[in-house]
C-alpha cells in the first residue's frame, strides 16, 4: 500500500510575502555582485591610483596644481580615482573669490581635471596698488589671487561703506562698474584712470582719450542712462580736442547736454 504525503496549500498572502522575499534576495544578491565586481575593477584597481592633478586655466590659476592639491586634500598614489567625490571637490573649491566657474572631472586612468573660468579683476579699490580688486559682478578679491592686469585697472574711491568680505559682492559699487565696463565693451576710446563713487546720483571720473596718456580729462556722468551720455560724449570728444581751449573738465549731467568746464 503507497504512502501518502501530507498536501500544503499556501494561502495568497504567504505566497505574496515568499515572492516578496525572493525579489528581495535577488537584487540583494546581484546589488552585492555588481559592488564586489566594481570595487574589483574600478575602487580597488591599482590602475585608476591617482597620480596626476591637473589645472586648466587662462589666467592665475594655471599651473596651481599643487596649490588645488592642496586644497582639496588630494593625495597623489594614494588615493584611487573613483573612490574620489567630485561634488565635494567642487565645494572645496567654491570659496576662492577668483573662480567664476569649476568643472571637476576624471581622465583615465589616473588623473583629476580641475577646469577653471577666473573671475577677471576690473579695477582697484580704494587706491592704485591696492590689495583688494573687483570684478565686473561686484565680488571682491584678492589681487595676489587674480589675473595679474595692475597696470590697466582704474581705481573706484570716494566710497563710504565698509568693503564687503572677500568673495562678496559690493552692491553699492554697481554703477561705477557699468561705467567701466562700457567703457571695456562699446567704448574703447575712452580709458578710465579713476572714478569717484562718493555720490550716488551721479559719478565723477577721469579718463584718457584714444590712448594719449598726457591728457586727463575729468567727467561728471548721471548714474541713470550711462549708455545714452556715453554715447554723446564720444561724440563730442573730436570737438573738445580740437577746440583748443584748457577746458578739460565735461558735465553730462544736463540731459542733452555736453558741458565744458
Amino acid at each position: 500500500m503507497a504512502l501518502k504525503l501530507p498536501s500544503f496549500t499556501l494561502s495568497r498572502r504567504v505566497k505574496i510575502i515568499l515572492g516578496i522575499l525572493i525579489v528581495i534576495s535577488t537584487t540583494a544578491c546581484a546589488v552585492f555582485l555588481i559592488w564586489f565586481s566594481f570595487r574589483g575593477l574600478f575602487t580597488e584597481n591599482p590602475a585608476f591610483l591617482l597620480k596626476h592633478v591637473v589645472v586648466e586655466s587662462s589666467g592665475w590659476w594655471k599651473g596651481k596644481d599643487n596649490y588645488v592639491s592642496a586644497i582639496t586634500n588630494l593625495r597623489k598614489g594614494a588615493v584611487n580615482l573613483f573612490a574620489v567625490d567630485l561634488a565635494d571637490l567642487r565645494k572645496k573649491l567654491a570659496s576662492e573669490a577668483g573662480i567664476k566657474h569649476l568643472t571637476v572631472a576624471r581622465r583615465l586612468p589616473d588623473t583629476i581635471v580641475f577646469s577653471i573660468t577666473e573671475r577677471i579683476p576690473r579695477a582697484f579699490l580704494g587706491r592704485i596698488g591696492s590689495s583688494l580688486v573687483i570684478d565686473e559682478d561686484g565680488v571682491v578679491m584678492q589681487k595676489e589671487k587674480c589675473l595679474n592686469l595692475d597696470n590697466n585697472l582704474p581705481v573706484i574711491f570716494g566710497y563710504r561703506e565698509r568693503v564687503p568680505g572677500v568673495g562678496q559682492a559690493f552692491h553699492r559699487l554697481s554703477p561705477s562698474l557699468e561705467l567701466i565696463m562700457l567703457t571695456v565693451r562699446s567704448f574703447p576710446d575712452i580709458r578710465i584712470a579713476s572714478v569717484n563713487a562718493h555720490n550716488t546720483d551721479y559719478l565723477f571720473f577721469s579718463m584718457y582719450y584714444k590712448n594719449n596718456f598726457t591728457e586727463v580729462f575729468r567727467v561728471y556722468i548721471p548714474t541713470k542712462n550711462m549708455q545714452k551720455n556715453m554715447t554723446a560724449l564720444i561724440s563730442a570728444m573730436p570737438s573738445v580736442v580740437r577746440s583748443g581751449e584748457n577746458k578739460r573738465t565735461i558735465d553730462l549731467r544736463y540731459e542733452g547736454k555736453v558741458t565744458l568746464k
